[in-house]
């Protein structure tokens, strides 16, 4: 269930994948806004608590998540979105910077793109000879390069 680790100033920030998205625990969102690792969680949980009227379940949700004894537990945790919110009402030095981090690093690929490249991935799978013109492409070859690895097709003329 975790992403790799991703690294924010001096915390190392494990990336929850929930439903597809980038999530944060509240206790790895409260280590990368610079609160005590004995009360980030409490920190996080209790501002999301003051400013809940602000939060979607875009935002943030529970889960029960596998602690390190092996036991579930409820765990709050947060989307890029909501990251970005709680940095808005958390007052720490940290908060400013974590901004620009979480836009950058837990960015979802937008559903365009993702649904571009698996038709391209279907279509090239069907069309061995169009992959490999793309790969030559890729690699920079020019017309008469690409040609002689292809075997001289007829519709492609030497230059």
């Amino acid at each position: 269930m975790n992403a790799p680790i991703q690294q924010f100033n001096p915390s190392q920030i494990a990336i929850i994948d929930h439903n597809g998205g980038k999530w944060l625990t509240s206790e790895q969102l409260g280590l990368a806004l610079g609160y005590l690792r004995e009360n980030a969680r409490t920190s996080i949980n209790r501002l999301y608590n003051r400013h809940i009227e602000e939060f979607s379940e875009h935002d943030s949700t529970e889960v029960k998540l596998t602690t390190v004894d092996g036991k579930l537990r409820e765990s709050r945790i947060f989307s890029q979105p909501g990251c970005i919110l709680a940095s808005f009402f958390a007052n720490t030095p940290n908060a400013k910077a974590f901004r620009a981090w979480a836009k950058d690093k837990l960015a979802e690929p937008a559903a365009d793109a993702v649904a571009l490249e698996k038709l391209k991935a279907a279509y090239l799978s069907t069309r061995p000879d169009m992959a490999r013109l793309l790969r030559y492409a890729d690699m920079g070859l020019n017309q008469a390069e690409t040609a002689k690895l292809l075997g001289n097709p007829t519709y492609i003329k030497a230059v």
